[in-house]
């Protein structure tokens, strides 16, 4: 039985309530004479309640949307037949121009019919969702934009506070880098302000020397989650808060997404004018310009997308729950995941929080603290990744590598992430199955979605959401390119996405054994209306599956409501459309009386039929449930307590041990100790220095000053060794491996780098030296005019180099620093050359052996040797002697020499010629070679030079 209400005609198009000109229509034909039941008693009146015409849950509309007339009470009729008659052509009360051109003729003085009215404008074909749409212009709509952006600039403007302090806590903050002044902190607020909203940053650079220059470009990508979920739940919170004050909901789930993208492209687009266009920068010195910047098309569609999913979201439950609109297919699907998600990114993130704390304490820097604080969101999702075997992968421009897995980055810590991921499941698992209608048995028809849609989040997440690309480019002679990137693994999202099959299965059983156990469990997934709904089978509030009803009705179409029947129209509202102008009602909370004694309700009554909760567990089988669950739990806590005490065990075992025994040895003088901690890897013939004699002769040894871990990981570490030699600091960097585990568990090193010197040792005129205590015997090599070389290898120390001590030779005496300046093998042998010097004894004795020739070249039959002057090479000669003998050398060196002046005498026999023959002298010069035999020199190649020269 329907009531129709009368209303008054209006023209086609009328939404605004006043008259228009009416067109006379033809007349309908008459009834039927004889009514088709008439022999049909009429039912006595029903009086229907004025408040069933309206409904209670709909607030009044603003001001321009369609109106319709207040309904008048009517009695209900039984419908009658309607005849069907053809449609008549509209009859104008004017006459008809004809058409033929004679009778127009005629009729051209005559007087001018009288003109058609204009039509109205032709009504828009949804004027609901149009009147929605300008609303959104209205001051009420102006005020809740400014709210929408006035809460996303204050969350972002927190996280670019966050960055800011973080750079000036670290003691290199923008306005000491670059010279800031306030304008230009304020321009790097507003950069950062970019940055926390997906903007990324840009560093522009520029170096101009005059003879050369060149430009550089580079560009950080990275999504702050942490920041964006905070501006995500302000925009939330603001259009729950104005919802309550707001317009009655949209007609159509598509006029209230097209609202949420309006007003969301408008406050992306402020904010892209407030961050877009900021830079800051300046000179960091003469030649090179430095200007940073966000990227104002990334922030644009960042926050486009955010604000309009998250206002769409917002409105649209709230939107079905006021038409009580039954949901769609996806959307307890959506809202599973959504609880999914939530679940473990509050386990996670609160994981993440105690991380950013533990290493801000450990690098003891604030700024370490507030840096990672916009970064939270991606710190929980790397957590969660590795908590469920994903890993992370490094992207360059050579290719991509896996950077690690959970045991790889954590260590032994690594069963932290692995327990929190296994309660995350179970807590997922029941805040899931406790919202879902309790059925006993698997419903895999509800299992496989869920999953669908983690999976998908997952690989948005797993493209680049959490991770951070760096790219670069150089322009000056040359072009050059080259980028990075740390994020999620390949495998991550299908990982996730069975870890949430596994949940999703999980929670068709895990609120009822949580019941079964304790009853009192079930708190720790839902409050007490939804532990009732699950329980006694009662649907929650605002989901009761009814015909969508519109707000805004077509003032076309009649106003009909179905009368309900007399048993039940006191107990049941009917719900209809609002009567717009009445005063807006809050929107009554489903109450259902089953939530507070659900076996009061009963189908005869209205109500839904209520299921009898589970059967609590037996004794018995509680009893082994709760004996397997505690040996599980204690084999986990066990586990989780091994796992703790062996990674405190492998702390104390802490690669830079070795390193400081090592180190100690040599400080000690104990080469063999340290040979024996570290093979030295060079030949056997190579480590005669190597010795404690040699190392405990040193003038000076090292002294250890600092040894600590600076990398640590499952393969191998990097220890940073400071120590000192003769008051001078020093630091070398050592890399261990890991050697083979001992005791199962325990970690141990092996120390394969050995801190060793490589000296060149060089002599001109010896073949042995002595290093410390140690001789050492050099090969021959005149090879740029060394003369004698020799590489050897010390421990770092103080040594003092020199030769032995001969009667004819004196060498110097140098002191060598053995210092590895660099990681050995990688730098060149520091030199090391003693030079020697004649003693006089050494002159002494080649002034002999030089005297002794010239006295050589006067004697038979030596004077006719060839190094002797040709004076005195002559047999018939009645006189030779010596007049002067070289006294001194004009120069004399270890390996040749020049003698000084000598001067010879010889007579010639007489002869019938020259009876009395003259005295002749010859000056001469003797030089040559100097060779050291057994110990003493001995000249050779010698040469003897007469005349001047």
């Amino acid at each position: 039985m329907k009531v129709v209400e009368p209303q008054e005609p209006k023209s086609h198009g009328d939404v605004s309530g006043e008259a228009t000109p009416q067109f006379p229509l033809i007349p309908p034909p008459p009834a039927p004479q004889t009514p088709v039941n008439a022999h049909i008693p009429p039912p006595a009146p029903q009086q229907i309640p004025p408040q069933a015409h309206q409904h209670p849950q709909m607030p009044n509309p603003p001001q321009g949307y369609p109106v319709s007339p207040a309904p008048v009470p009517q009695v209900p009729v039984l419908p009658q037949p309607q005849a069907t008659y053809p449609e008549q052509p509209v009859q104008h009360s004017y006459p008809v121009q004809q058409a033929h051109p004679q009778a127009y003729a005629q009729d051209a003085y005559a007087p001018a019919p009288p003109h058609m009215p204009p039509l109205p404008p032709a009504p828009p074909r949804n004027p609901a969702a149009v009147a929605y749409i300008r609303a959104i212009f209205s001051p009420r709509g102006f005020a809740t934009l400014g709210w929408i952006a006035g809460a996303v600039f204050a969350a972002g403007l927190l996280s670019a506070l966050c960055l800011l302090g973080s750079l000036n806590a670290a003691g290199e903050g923008v306005g000491g880098a670059l010279s800031l002044d306030f304008g230009g902190l304020l321009s790097a607020l507003f950069v950062l302000l970019g940055g926390s909203f997906g903007g990324g940053l840009v560093v522009d650079g520029n170096v101009d020397a005059g003879f050369v220059s060149a430009s550089a470009a580079a560009a950080l990508s990275i999504f702050p989650l942490g920041a964006l979920a905070a501006v995500a739940a302000a925009v939330a919170l603001i259009t729950k808060l104005r919802m309550r004050s707001e317009m009655p909901p949209a007609p159509s789930t598509l006029t209230e997404l097209a609202r949420a993208a309006i007003e969301g492209a408008a406050v992306a687009l402020i904010m892209t004018m407030i961050t877009g266009f900021a830079s800051f920068g300046g000179g960091v010195s003469d030649f090179i310009g430095v200007r940073i910047h966000a990227r104002p098309a990334m922030v644009f569609f960042v926050l486009l997308a955010l604000i309009t999913v998250t206002l769409f979201l917002a409105r649209e439950s709230r939107r079905r729950l006021q038409l009580a609109q039954a949901e769609g297919r996806w959307a307890r699907v959506i809202r599973e995941a959504g609880r999914a998600l939530a679940v473990q990114g509050t386990i996670f993130g609160v994981l993440a929080l105690v991380a950013i704390v533990i290493v801000a304490v450990k690098a003891e820097s604030f700024g370490a603290f507030f840096a990672l604080l916009p970064l939270l969101g991606n710190v929980a999702a790397a957590g969660a990744a590795l908590g469920h075997f994903g890993g992370i992968t490094l992207g360059s421009s050579l290719g991509i590598g896996q950077l690690g897995m959970a045991w790889d980055l954590m260590g032994g810590l690594s069963i932290v992430l692995f327990v929190v991921a296994l309660l995350s499941l179970v807590m997922t698992a029941g805040v899931v199955g406790l919202r879902r209608p309790r059925t006993g048995r698997l419903e895999w028809n509800r299992v496989w979605q869920m999953p669908i849609v983690v999976f998908g989040v997952w690989c948005l997440l797993s493209l680049g959401l959490v991770g951070i690309s760096l790219s670069g480019s150089a322009s000056s002679f040359g072009g050059l390119f080259g980028f990075g990137s740390v994020g999620l693994s390949w495998s991550t999202p299908f990982l996730m996405g069975l870890a949430a099959g596994a949940t999703s299965i999980a929670a068709e059983y895990v609120p009822l054994l949580a019941y079964r156990m304790n009853p009192a469990l079930l708190r720790a997934f839902g409050g007490k209306q939804t532990i009732n709904v699950w329980l006694y089978g009662v649907e929650p509030a605002g989901y009761v599956a009814a015909p969508a009803l519109s707000p805004f009705p077509d003032p076309a179409q009649p106003h009909v409501v179905t009368a309900p029947s007399a048993a039940s129209v006191s107990e049941q509202p009917v719900l209809q459309p609002p009567v717009h102008g009445a005063p807006a009602a809050e929107t009554p909370q489903f109450q259902d009386p089953m939530v507070q004694n659900p076996m009061a309700a009963s189908p005869q009554a209205g109500g839904l039929a209520p299921i009898h909760p589970p059967a609590p567990m037996s004794k018995k089988g509680k009893t082994g449930l709760i004996v397997t669950l505690s040996v599980v739990g204690m084999l986990v806590v066990l586990g989780g307590g091994l796992a703790v005490t062996v990674n405190l065990l492998n702390q104390e075992r802490d690669p830079a041990a070795q390193v400081r025994e090592y180190l100690d040895a040599l400080a000690a003088g104990n080469a063999d100790r340290a040979g024996e901690l570290v093979d030295p890897g060079i030949k056997t013939g190579d480590r005669e220095l190597l010795t404690n004699e040699t190392l405990a002769s040193a003038q000076q040894l090292i002294e250890v000053v600092d040894v600590e871990t600076t990398e640590r990981s499952d393969y191998g570490a990097t220890v940073l060794a400071t120590y000192s030699l003769d008051g001078e600091r020093f630091e070398y960097t050592f890399t261990l491996e890991s050697g083979p585990k001992e005791m199962v568990f325990l970690d141990s090193w092996k120390l394969s780098q050995p801190l060793l010197v490589e000296a060149s040792l060089q002599s001109d005129s010896l073949d042995v030296l002595t290093v410390g205590a140690s001789d050492v015997s050099l090969d021959g090599d005149d090879t740029y005019g060394m003369n004698y070389q020799r590489t050897v290898y010390l421990y770092p120390g103080v040594y003092e180099i020199t030769a032995p001590e001969t009667e004819f030779i004196g060498t110097s005496t140098e002191e060598f620093r053995a210092i590895p300046s660099f990681e050995y093998g990688n730098a060149s042998a520091q030199t090391v050359r003693i030079t020697s010097t004649p003693s006089e004894a050494f002159e002494k004795e080649v002034l002999s052996q030089v005297q002794k020739r010239i006295t050589q070249c006067v004697e038979i039959p030596t004077n006719m040797d060839k190094v002797c002057p040709s004076i005195t090479r002559d047999k018939d000669l009645a006189e030779l002697k010596v007049v002067s003998q070289a006294k001194d050398f004009e120069s004399i060196s270890l390996d040749s020499f020049r003698g000084a002046e000598a001067v010879i005498a010889v007579r010639s026999n007489p002869t019938s010629y020259n009876k009395d023959p003259e005295l002749r002298e010859s000056t001469l010069r003797v030089r040559g070679d100097i060779e050291i035999v057994d110990g003493k020199p001995e000249i050779k190649d010698i040469s003897i030079d007469t005349g001047w020269w």
